[in-house]
């Protein structure tokens, strides 16, 4: 008896033990690909030109193709950490949509914040000159006539529908094609969108790293349009999958059966009261 116990205290030790190691690992991998992500983003405008260059084919439509050809390719480097994420409204959003501990996700979204900015200075530092003709354009900044509140409203709401979107895809229990290439074709609508408003960003900790750099609006715009906005746009989309999906549990969860038995003594005490 005492052996088994002690066996299976070890057990849950080590099952404890690679619990916590597949935790640094993901954060680990958290801030790893957000570098990597922002070191390649800052080429995508130079790769984009290139490419129309030799294609004769739109310049914004290869900057899209180029951005989604990036995410899909950096698919199977976030699985290799077990899910790593490079964005950190996702986590804000799984906090809220009740995936994953509220400590673990705010430790993954501060690792992503300083991958990012590692990512920056790494692109500064190692970028040849003739490659950062575009690189005072990365912070973004609202486009001519968009007013603050409506950049902030754009935000929020491309920060919804790509949360939504991805907690949609992340269930293991949807089709996997409908699931890998749902956030794809998001992704392509939200960019034609956004680029009328905000750029768009999407991505706090992208935005941030590179005006950390180059400014290019003031304080301000960087707070509200590009952190807060897609903040509560992924705490709102968090929260509307939460509802949606205890409404779904609710509409398929069996009715209980009461046994043919106790049936029958309900409907006599029920026909004595009558």
């Amino acid at each position: 008896m005492e052996g088994k116990k002690r066996r299976a205290g070890e057990r849950r030790k080590q099952l404890k033990e690679k619990e916590e190691n597949a935790k640094l690992l993901l954060v680990f991998g958290d801030f790893l690909v957000t570098a990597i992500w922002v070191c390649l983003s800052s080429t995508f405008g130079e790769a984009a030109e290139a490419l129309s260059s030799i294609t004769g084919i739109g310049e914004f439509a290869l900057t899209v193709a180029v951005i989604v050809t990036a995410i899909m390719m950096m698919g199977p480097m976030c699985d290799s950490f077990g899910g790593a994420l490079f964005n950190p409204i996702h986590n804000a959003a799984f906090i809220c949509a009740g995936r994953g501990t509220v400590w673990l996700n705010t430790v993954r979204m501060a690792a992503q914040i300083a991958g990012a900015l590692c990512g920056s200075y790494t692109a500064v530092a190692v970028t040849p000159d003739w490659l950062k003709d575009r690189f005072h354009t990365l912070p973004g900044g609202l486009k001519a006539g968009v007013q603050l509140q409506v950049g902030v409203g754009v935000e929020v709401l491309l920060g919804l529908v790509l949360n939504l979107v991805v907690l949609y895809a992340s269930d293991a229990k949807h089709n996997k094609i409908v699931a890998y290439w749902s956030p794809v074709a998001a992704t392509i609508l939200l960019i034609v969108t956004g680029s009328h408003f905000t750029g768009p960003s999407m991505n706090p900790a992208v935005a941030f790293s590179w005006y950390h750099h180059y400014q290019g609006h003031s304080w301000m715009q960087q707070i509200l349009v590009y952190w807060l906005a897609p903040l509560a746009g992924a705490v709102l989309g968090g929260l509307l999958y939460r509802v949606l999906l205890q409404q779904e549990e609710a509409a398929v969860r069996p009715q209980r059966q009461l046994p043919a038995g106790l049936k029958a003594a309900v409907a006599a005490a029920g026909a004595k009261e009558a």
